[in-house]
């Protein structure tokens, strides 16, 4: 079966599309690890690197982010791979996953998120947790869930207790991290459905994803074309009254003529510099 047969096949397993189970071919029927096609989607994204620090909840996961050639890089605290993240985020402008395990795990990693929020860079966080049927009687501190604790420091968080979903709501958060204004986002996967409950039929895992168009997966460039800029800097010096549209990070930084390196209130500044403040 081609690829495009295949893609055409899940293209139809979406809510609402009458099909019969029983004449799907015997490859969607097969039971699936679903974490590994999550790890899969994230190596077809263009991710390259994944940060973390082994935790049980967590620990299913690694290996598969491995297996789909993802490298893994282990830290020594969780928020150190927060930052890392943020760091890498900010360097390849693209979303950059990290993967943190439960309980004071996920309060420890708190800071890079908060400082990932603050700067508009898009990380996002796996997040393993203490199995969902335990959120009641504190096993592996399970009071402590990412979608109350990243409230407020991520875009969007979103727990997902059912493995039929987790495609789905990792692409979407995947995404959203790198949808403008750019932020951190979460999934967070409770023990038993990363692990446990993860093996099902290919038809399931599928059946809420929509296939096609992943983000761009060619390499971002790190800096801007020299041949753009001298050409830009052409038109600027050709021009008779050329400007500049630039952003509030300028003239909060008095990067202006006649500021001297300080920022003043617009009705001080010439009339000039007032016009569409």
């Amino acid at each position: 079966m081609s690829e495009e047969e295949k893609t055409m096949i899940v293209d139809q397993l979406k809510p609402g599309a009458e099909f019969e189970a029983g004449e799907l071919p015997a490859e969607f029927l097969k039971k699936t690890h679903v974490i590994s096609l999550l790890a899969d989607l994230a190596k077809q994204e263009g991710t390259e690197y994944v940060f973390g620090i082994t935790a049980g909840a967590e620990f299913p996961m690694e290996g598969l982010f491995m297996k789909a050639g993802i490298k893994r890089v282990h830290v020594r605290h969780e928020q150190t791979a927060t930052f890392a993240a943020d760091a890498m985020a900010r360097m390849t402008r693209r979303t950059a996953p990290c993967i943190i395990g439960p309980s004071t795990g996920i309060t420890n990693c708190t800071s890079g998120l908060a400082q990932a929020m603050a700067s508009q860079s898009p990380v996002l966080v796996i997040a393993g947790e203490h199995p969902a049927w335990t959120d009641n009687v504190y096993f592996a501190q399970g009071l402590v869930q990412a979608e109350k604790v990243f409230t407020g420091i991520t875009k969007k968080t979103t727990r997902v207790t059912s493995p039929k979903s987790i495609l789905s709501e990792f692409k979407r958060m995947y995404r959203l991290a790198m949808t403008p204004p750019m932020g951190p986002t979460a999934i967070s996967i409770p023990w038993d459905t990363s692990y446990e409950l993860s093996r099902i039929p290919l038809v399931e895992a599928y059946f809420l994803y929509g296939p096609g168009n992943f983000l761009r997966t060619e390499r971002k460039m790190t800096h801007e074309d020299p041949a753009l800029v001298e050409e830009a800097v052409k038109w600027l010096l050709s021009g008779e009254k050329p400007g500049i549209i630039a952003g509030e990070s300028v003239w909060y930084a008095g990067g202006i003529e006649g500021t001297h390196g300080t920022y003043r209130h617009s009705m001080s500044q010439p009339k000039e510099c007032q016009r569409g403040y």
